[in-house]
């Protein structure tokens, strides 16, 4: 349940049986309460609040019970407070249970950005024991989360209870005033008791004054003191590179606290950071996502073999387990069948698998009988690219064909029997244990790549027969074009995908004794129609193959630390140096800005950037606008002028942070 009061939200869970009418019932007196609390008018004139609708931060109030820690619902709004930097505007109603029991971990500690955990006793009122009494208990007990809503202390509150009290005692006492003229004895005697009281409460109205004056010197030098505080956080977070966190920490207390000491000085120093032109640091990774409501576009790769069922094992294998695991090998979705791969204890063996139909399912087996395993490759992962390294593919025709100890096999999956490899005639399968290092499938090509020692032989689908070997060429790469494949081993040959076809070979720049390894090539396809293909810090022209630029020219060190340079979507490219980063323009080419890290000064920054700007639809490439770095997002802005005066300063605070609006 779910109640609000302007920006003040109450959350309960749902609580099991008759708890759960008993919990509604707090929470929507409570929030009555509150809808109904008249704000004494000294604090009123203090802080500027009529009402309680009128309250301008955002206020959570959880109600906890024993269900509190398991609600996702409430997690989900706490966890959204916290995000916002709000955990000291959660506050606590402990209804039922004890606090060990009934408060959720996310308000008892607090992740610091360093990883570590403070632990935090949160502001709570309690009526849990309170029995059929509670809602009386809630009447006092509802003033420590008034409190520091409207920024008083819980006796000031407290205090203006008293006062009500009191005027029903004058009243009380007016009523024997009339009495005394029936009683006069009784009347005067009562006179002098209730001037007796009288006396006592004024003394006690003077002191509580004192220290009411006292509690509003020591509630401003405390707010002095965090003020302090927080230029000094903001400034830490400003060496850390997060720009935007120090604004958001400034802007909470200005322009109230602009006389504080540091305050105003933090404030120009952050703006000067942000303001300066190029690319300047903004916020961590996490905080700059979060803010501009995006996903990192750090690539994925995509895995085959990442799905995993728990399913019996074949009724002739000995083993205790009901159920073992089975590694998914290959799926055709047009015939609904799974090829699955499972062990108990050294056996293996192969399940075919219909999810839909499992009183179809068989295990794959040899002439002789004997179970068959498809077995996984453990080729390298291809950075970049749709291709996937498969051991195992299902044909157009339903059969499958897979390696075991690189001797290239096929059955048909309808029947569950060993076929010939080829359909017609041609060159036969390769026979012998290692005659083939991996079978290779790629999105958008018509062919599959069997890869031997020697070269790489080329297969049709359908029907399934041998083509022609490309001899020298060990391994083709999907290095991440759309059109193209890439084959090294004699240089760097670039084939047309569908059809599949050899269009050129490179070999300048590329040594032709050793294989080129696929972590080092990269096509990069941008939005502009231009694509690059990249051999370790060369680049060249995809489309004519004529070497554009070799950065291994610049002398840089640190070169040799990553794979290859970072092309964005609008053309530009990334370089690692010592503690930082440089952009190119390559249709100059020329420098077109350079990037420093913020981490500490003996750190190096290599292999740790990424562009980090919008995704490209198309060329799935990230817009050059912005850059990660050792866990910094730099953005490039437009220099802006900072105005002298603070109120001028502070809108340009609110224009320049959080979503990069400026």
């Amino acid at each position: 349940m779910i109640k609000e009061i302007g920006k003040i939200r109450i959350v309960c869970p749902e609580a099991p049986g008759g708890k759960a009418d008993e919990i509604r019932a707090v929470t929507e007196t409570l929030a009555g309460n509150l809808e109904r609390f008249r704000i004494p008018a000294r604090i009123a004139a203090r802080t500027g609040t009529r009402r309680l609708a009128d309250v301008h931060e955002e206020w959570l109030i959880v109600v906890c019970t024993p269900e509190t820690p398991g609600d996702e619902a409430i997690s989900r709004e706490i966890g959204g407070f916290i995000t916002r930097g709000r955990f000291s505007r959660i506050l606590t109603l402990l209804a039922d249970g004890t606090p060990d029991t009934s408060f959720p971990r996310s308000l008892r500690f607090e992740e610091k950005e360093d990883g570590t955990l403070v632990e935090h006793e949160p502001l709570a009122a309690n009526i849990s024991g309170a029995g059929k009494a509670w809602k009386k208990k809630l009447e006092t007990e509802q003033l420590r989360l008034l409190a520091p809503v409207l920024g008083v202390r819980f006796d000031d509150l407290l205090d203006r209870k008293r006062r009500a009290r009191n005027r029903r005692l004058l009243i009380a006492g007016a009523a024997a005033l009339a009495s005394a003229l029936v009683f006069l004895v009784y009347a005067v005697n009562r006179m002098r008791v209730i001037a007796a009281q009288n006396r006592e409460l004024s003394l006690q109205y003077h002191a509580a004054a004192e220290a009411r004056d006292e509690a509003s010197r020591q509630k401003e030098a405390a707010y002095e003191a965090y003020a302090r505080t927080v230029a000094l956080e903001a400034r830490g977070a400003l060496a850390e590179g997060k720009s935007e966190k120090a604004l958001e920490l400034l802007l909470e207390i200005l322009p109230d606290m602009q006389e504080t000491e540091g305050v105003a000085e933090a404030l120009e120093e952050a703006l000067k950071t942000l303001c300066a032109g190029g690319y300047v640091p903004v916020a961590s990774k996490q905080d700059y996502l979060a803010s501009r409501n995006r996903e990192s576009p750090e690539p994925r790769p995509s895995i085959l073999n990442d799905m995993m069922l728990h399913l019996p094992p074949p009724p002739d294998v000995e083993t205790e387990d009901a159920r073992v695991r089975y590694d998914l090998r290959a799926e055709s979705k047009e015939y609904g069948l799974m090829v699955l791969a499972g062990k108990a204890g050294k056996t293996g063996f192969t399940l075919i698998h219909y999810p839909d139909a499992p009183e179809k399912d068989y295990f794959l087996r040899d002439a002789q009988g004997n179970h068959c395993y498809v077995d996984l490759c453990g080729a390298p992962e291809r950075h970049g690219g749709t291709g996937i390294t498969d051991n195992a593919v299902i044909l157009e025709d339903d059969s499958l064909i897979w390696l075991r100890d690189g001797e290239a096999k096929r059955a048909d999956l309808r029947t569950g029997q060993f076929i010939p490899f080829f359909d017609e005639g041609g060159f036969p399968a390769r026979e012998g244990e290692g005659a083939y290092t991996n079978i290779l499938s790629y999105d958008g090509c018509g062919v599959l790549f069997a890869l031997t020692e020697e070269g790489t032989e080329v297969w049709q689908r359908s029907p399934f027969r041998y083509l022609y070997t490309l001899e020298g060429i060990t391994d083709i790469v999907d290095a991440g074009g759309r059109r193209t494949l890439i084959g090294s081993g004699r240089g760097l040959t670039v084939f047309a995908r569908d059809p599949f076809r050899e269009l050129y070979t490179i070999r300048e720049g590329i040594g032709t004794d050793t294989p080129v390894e696929d972590e080092y090539i990269t096509v990069s396809e941008c939005a502009d129609g231009r694509s690059w293909l990249t051999c370790g810090w060369t680049v060249y022209d995809l489309d004519s193959g004529a070497l554009v630029r070799s950065f291994t020219d610049e002398g840089s060190s640190g070169l040799s630390s990553a794979r290859s340079p970072l092309f964005t979507s609008d053309g530009l490219t990334l370089i690692p140096g010592f503690r930082g980063v440089s952009v190119w323009d390559l249709r100059v080419p020329e420098k077109v800005a350079s990037i420093r890290s913020v981490v500490g000064p003996d750190d190096w920054s290599f292999g740790n950037y990424l562009p980090y700007g919008p995704t490209d639809p198309g060329s799935g490439l990230q817009h050059s606008s912005a850059v990660l770095l050792d866990g910094i997002v730099f953005e490039r802005r437009e220099k802006q002028e900072i105005p002298p005066d603070l109120a001028g300063r502070i809108a340009l605070a609110k224009r320049v942070s959080g979503d990069g609006s400026h």
